[in-house]
């Protein structure tokens, strides 16, 4: 388990998988803290790409996750964001995961489904 001291200062986290030599599936999870909200599908300009939305569980609840599928740049995209005052006042949290193929977003999202916050109140 690792804990970050969260101060919302435009925190960046990204874990990369790495494929096999010759293997071109490219999958991320990006974390992201900071005092604006900054979503990946308007920096990849994915809005027009949206597919249905799901749901599983995060910090055990039930999250919406926005869906994006990009057939030219052959692209998946599963994220939301949301704040909690609790943990840091006026921090935005983002959680997006990224794929060449729909089964590492599914993958990301049973990795993300097991991700606990742990803070002092």
């Amino acid at each position: 388990m690792h804990s970050f001291n969260y101060i919302c200062d435009n925190e960046y986290y990204s874990v990369i998988k790495i494929a096999p030599f010759g293997n071109k599936e490219r999958t991320e999870l990006i974390i992201h803290f900071d005092k604006n909200l900054k979503l990946i599908r308007n920096t990849l300009n994915l809005v027009s790409h949206r597919t249905p939305d799901t749901h599983s569980d995060f910090i055990n609840n039930s999250m919406l996750w926005y869906n994006f599928h990009d057939k030219i740049r052959n692209l998946y995209l599963r994220e939301n964001a949301f704040n909690d005052d609790d943990i840091t006042k006026g921090c935005f949290y983002s959680i997006s995961m990224l794929s060449s193929e729909e089964s590492g977003i599914n993958n990301l999202t049973a990795i993300v489904t097991n991700i606990e916050i742990l803070y002092n109140k």
